[in-house]
This record gives structure tokens, sequence and C-alpha cells, in this order.
């Protein structure tokens, strides 16, 4: 499911080891976040910038099956831009992320395309144009920021694009198919129990899990670019009424395996504050914050949509500052500060702890650190105080910890607006205030299956469902920011108190325990780098399934072979395992909504383990390159050390001033030049 970085590799990997791959793909091209919208998002000013999905926390969850939706936006990114890792540490390790790797797969592709046409004069001709135009717009992004060391979206974008074609990943492609649920069926001789709730009964099958019912259906494309969705009616019917069946338009198919890849940067996370603020605001209440509330997700720049009109109404009242306050002051916040900086008169920079992260200043030297955000109202925005020490108030609840601005909840004896205190400084009027504080993870279409508390992906168990029923849903909107944006290490007062019936923890990170490895969970952890760490986990995947047979006719022998020590033997096997590594995560004190947060060296730890276990499963697909030989080299966990101590002293132009260290750079470059004298001598030989 989805055809962004990490369907792309899981449909490489899978098709390597000989697996029959379908990728669904809702939007009209490849690439997920990547994959720019078009549209502004103009929520208008009743939502104060922010639309249902925002603003509400169960109301992804909660989406009707087949009812008509609005619009829901699905990437992040804005114009400006630019990654905040080094391109040559992103790149996958099949696929190296160079120039010459880029042209050579638009000169292999135009080869392709000509053979398949027979060459004829006419069609030479087109290509001739064709290549023209592709040299041409390698050179314009080579001209801008795009190919310098910290690349803007277009080229990650362009990357992705080059790395389906230099495999034909497309020919797995339907495009214009969402789905609409996908559920277990389980064998009629009870093989491959021990799954979530609400699965159908079918024939007997020799997989040793259930295989998957896949119910889609084709979308309308809003935008130019086909990033936001609608439920799509032939032109001779009209949209289905709330009587309509909810099944209507949709298609169903079996599948022996579900590898989901939908990503997790498409539902905004925000703290109760500003779903408060933003309740009175939709209210009319006379105490609702005057200002602009706008998540991340929706920003599009300084100088368009809802903030660019919130600053010029501000001017046009006349010899009045224009004061933005962003909360966030991970890689994204900082981004957005900076960029705003250079439209309004003051940027307020919101972090729960300043403590050893220095402030960025912007190019006017106009961002001003703050502590988080506790209240927003009619008399602007409150933040949280510091004691003489320069600690966090202990009395009060907002703060936890994260790095991300907010807490887990409004303060409940916040003191009176109009009164100050050394602990709650007077309010400061601010005209808009800008969230940067990540991501929920989010599973509407595996309901039954899948389980988010407070951040947390778990598979739903015996008894979950009413478990989050009880719970509100267990969805997880008291935290977690899920893009990383937090610095904090978290203070781990919430802790995973389960009862017997509770959803389990995946295993890695990866796969559901009660459906062994026919249903894994690419792309959940952040604070990494993620094309090799999708990448590693499409390798384990397409290993793991190797390991029982994938054709109708080999099905019959129902055979499965011994697992070796590195992964575990059976589905209990695997529960054991997670259960054991949540344990171990309560005792280091990690708040649940961390679960899947990584860091440097624990991602490059979880990479190794992933490639052991991938390895010792054998069968299906081996390294195809001499660069990839699926451990990572030494110089990527050096490169990536030495970019964030690059963030940590330089905020503010760390992209274009970074000393990544010439051996390193070397070792990379030497790498990269590896593979290319590889796919050399392949086409030479003829096997491209």
């Amino acid at each position: 499911m989805g055809a962004g970085s990490s369907g792309l590799a899981a449909a490489r990997e899978l098709s390597l080891a000989g697996h029959e791959v379908t990728v669904f793909e809702r939007g009209k091209r490849l690439g997920g976040l990547w994959a720019s919208s078009g549209l502004e998002a103009e929520e208008g000013e009743e939502g104060g910038g922010l639309d249902d999905s925002e603003a509400s926390p169960a109301s992804s969850s909660s989406s009707s099956r087949g009812a008509a939706r609005a619009p829901r936006v699905h990437s992040s990114l804005y114009p400006s831009l630019r990654t905040n890792l080094p391109r040559l540490l992103m790149g996958f390790t099949s696929y190296p992320f160079t120039r010459e790797a880029m042209d050579l797969t638009e000169e292999e592709k135009r080869r392709r395309a000509r053979r398949r046409t027979g060459a004829e004069e006419e069609e030479e001709e087109e290509e001739e144009e064709e290549e023209e135009e592709g040299k041409n717009e390698l050179e314009n992004l080579e001209n801008d920021l795009d190919f310098k060391t910290y690349p803007g979206h277009e080229l990650v974008l362009r990357y992705l694009r080059c790395y389906s074609d230099e495999f034909d990943l497309e020919q797995f492609v339907r495009y214009g198919r969402e789905l609409v649920r996908a559920s277990p069926v389980f064998s009629s001789t009870g093989g491959g129990g021990g799954g979530g709730g609400g699965g159908a009964r079918e024939e007997e099958s020799p997989l040793p899990w259930p295989r998957w019912r896949v119910v889609t259906r084709a979308t309308v494309l809003a935008g130019e670019t086909g990033d936001a969705f609608l439920p799509f009616h032939p032109p001779s019917s009209s949209p289905p009424s709330s009587s309509s069946s909810p099944d209507e338009g949709c298609v169903e198919e079996v599948f022996d395996a579900l590898v989901c890849c939908s990503g997790h940067f498409a539902r905004p996370r925000l703290p109760p504050s500003a779903l408060a603020a933003t309740r009175r605001k939709r209210q009319k209440s006379p105490l609702a914050f005057p200002g602009l509330i706008l998540h991340a997700h929706s920003y599009r720049g300084p100088g368009v949509g809802p903030l660019a009109k919130a600053l010029e109404r501000r001017r046009e009242e006349g010899n009045r500052e224009t004061v933005v306050a962003v909360v966030g002051a991970g890689p994204s916040g900082e981004d957005i500060a900076r960029e705003v900086s250079g439209v309004a008169d003051r940027v307020l920079l919101c972090s729960a702890s300043w403590e050893g992260v220095p402030c960025p200043k912007g190019a006017k030297q106009n961002i001003e650190p703050r502590p988080f955000v506790v209240r927003l109202d009619a008399l602007g925005v409150h933040f949280g105080g510091r004691d003489e020490g320069g600690g966090e108030e202990k009395d009060n609840t907002t703060g936890d910890g994260d790095g991300d601005g907010v807490g887990d909840g409004e303060a409940p004896s916040h003191p009176s607006p109009s009164v100050s205190s050394p602990s709650f400084p007077p309010p400061e009027r601010v005209d808009a205030v800008i969230y940067a504080t990540g991501y929920l993870y989010d599973f509407p279409e595996l309901s039954g299956t899948i389980a988010v508390e407070d951040n947390e992906v778990l598979q739903a168990g015996g008894g979950a469902a009413a478990a989050r029923k009880e719970e509100g849903e267990g969805d997880g909107d008291g935290g977690g920011d899920g893009d990383g944006d937090g610095d904090g290490d978290g203070d781990g007062e919430q802790r995973r108190r389960r009862r017997p019936a509770q959803p389990l923890p995946l295993w890695e990170h990866l796969f559901c325990p009660g459906f062994s490895v026919g249903l894994s969970l690419l792309g959940l952890p952040f604070k990494v780098v993620p094309f090799p760490l999708v990448e590693a986990q499409a390798r384990l995947v397409a290993r793991a399934l190797a390991l029982v047979p994938s054709t109708q006719e080999q099905r019959g022998e129902g055979r499965e072979e011994e697992r070796p020590a590195a992964f575990p033997q059976s589905a209990q096997a695997m529960a054991a395992a997670a259960l054991a590594a949540s344990r171990e995560r309560d005792e280091q004190g990690v708040a649940r909504r961390h679960t899947h947060r990584m860091g440097c060296p624990s991602h490059f730890e979880y990479i190794e383990r992933l490639i052991d276990a991938a390895l010792d499963l054998g069968g299906g697909g081996g390294p195809s390159s001499p660069s990839e030989n699926w451990r990572l080299a030494p110089w990527r966990q050096s490169m990536y050390i030495r970019a964030s101590e690059a963030r940590r002293q330089d905020a503010d132009s760390y992209r274009d001033t970074a000393d990544l260290g010439e051996e390193i750079i070397k070792q990379a470059e030497a790498e990269a030049g590896a593979w290319l004298a590889w796919r050399k001598k392949r086409r030479r030989e003829g096997e491209g």
C-alpha cells in the first residue's frame, strides 16, 4: 500500500525475492510525501487555518467507509524545503543519490523505450527530443539548490523516480487506487490464527498466517499534482448518499501478504491547548484567540495562504509590528521560523527546553527563543515559565520534555491571564501560531487490526477493540512528534500499563506478532535516515515471506523452513520478543509516544539487526551490485554524526557550511563510483 520511498523499496526487494507484487497508489504519480501538493490548503478564517482533520483528534479514525470525504492534502512540502540530511547519506544502498547515477538511469530509460517501440524513425525523433528535454531538466536542477549537499525536495522526488526507472518498478503500480479497508482472512482449519478480530474464514490455506482481503476504489485526483483525494463516482452517477452501499464502486482482492507503506506525515499532531483554542474560535467565544492557528502540514510559505493574509491584515492596521510564534524547535520548526522571519517583524520559536540547544537567529536576527505554549486566548499567547535555575516549573503539567514545545494537556491551575508571575509571564500578542509539532500515526483502513495508543503503533489483540472503545479509541492524541522534531529525551511519565487483553507491541517496529510475517508496516521509526532504513525493512520482509512458497503450484506443499535464531522461529516467539523489548523500554523510562523514536546510534544498530535477520533467513534475492552488500558502510554513521554536529553549531546555515569530512565524502563517492562501474559493465553485457 503506497508508492512512496517505502513502497518502492518494498516493490524492488519483493520482486527480487521472486514474489508477485501489486502496489496500490491513490495518487497519479509515485513519491509519497515527496510528491508536492499544488494546493495551498486555505481552510478559511473560522477554522483559524485548521481543517476538521487537523483540529479534531478522532476525525481521521472515525471516517465512515465509502462515504464522500473532503480533499485531504497528503504532502507537507513547501517550495523552499530542503532536506536536513546530506544527499549522499540519504540514498538507498542499492542506488546512490548522485547526478551520475540519475543521468545514467535517464539514458537507460530512453534506451528501453526505443527498444520497446522498435526504434522506428518517427519514434526516434521523439526520443531525441525527449532526451534533450531530459538533459535540460537535469542541467536546470543542477544549477538550483538541488545537487548541493542538502538538496531541495524537487530533486528527492526526481531521485525516487530514477530509482523506480532503474529497477522498472512502475510495472507493479496501480495508480488512482485508494485503500478502503484490509482485513485478515483466516483458514477454515484454523491456520494462521492469533491475529486481531474481525477476520473472515476461507478454505484451507497452507500459509502459517492469514491472507488479506483488500478493498480498493478509484479516486478522483484533486489539484494539479493529485495529492488531495476524493472517492471516484462515474459521470453517469451521483455521489452516494448516507444510505448508499459502503462498497459501491469498490474492488475486492485477496493477497497472501500485506505490506503497509502509507507513511505517517498526513495527520497533524496538535496539543490540547491548540485544540481548545480552535474550538473557542469556532464557537465565536469572546475568549477566543484572535490570530491564526496553523499546523506546519498546511504551511506553504510565508507569502501565500492564510499566513500571508493574517500578516497583511496586521500591517493594514498601521504602526503595529507583526509577530509569529512557531511551536516546536526541531528541524521543521527551525526552517519555518527562519523563512517566516523574512516577512515578520519578530518570530518567537518555542521549545520545552533550550538547554544546550542554540536558537537560530534568522537573516534579520529577529528570532527569539521562548518556552512552551500553555494557552492561547483573547489576550494572546501564554508561555510556560522557568524557575531561577532555568528549569521548568514542576507544578506545570504541560511540560513533557520532548523538545517540541508542547505538553500533554493545558495547565489545570493556570492563573488568570491578567496576572503575571515569575512562573507565568504576561501573555504576548501574536498574529499567528504555527505548530511544527509532528504527526500522529493513523491506520483507519486497518481498524480492528492495528491500534495506536499514545502514538505507539500496536497490533490490536484479543479484546483490543473493546479496550480502545472504552479508552476513547486510544489513538494517541495526547502526544508523539511523529516527524522527529523533538529534541528532548522525554520524561516518560506515561507508561505501558497493559492489561492482559491489551494490544501487542510490534516486533522490531515492523511485524504484528499475531499475523507472523503476513502483515508488515514499513517506515514507522523516526529520527532516522529513512531510505536505507526502509530498504533494510523491505529486505527482511521479502526474505521472511520467501520461507513459504508464494505460487499456487508450490502452495500445496505447505512447506515452512526452519528459521534461524536471528529471526523469531514462531509467532509466539515473535510476540515474546516484542513484549520483552517493550518491557526494556519501560525500564529505560521511554515514554510510549517515543517508542518509534531512534536517533543515533540506535537506528544504525536497528538496521544491522534487520540485516542480520534477513541474511540468516536466506532464500530469495541477494545483493545485485558491488555497493549493495546490505551492511551499511561505516562512512554513513560518521557522516550522520558530522551533520548533526553541524546543525547544532550553526542552525541558520549548516546546509551550506557543514563540514562532513573530506575522507568521509571520499568513501561515499568511492561507493557510488563502484556502483556506476558495475552498472555500465552490466549494460555493456546486455543485462540491463
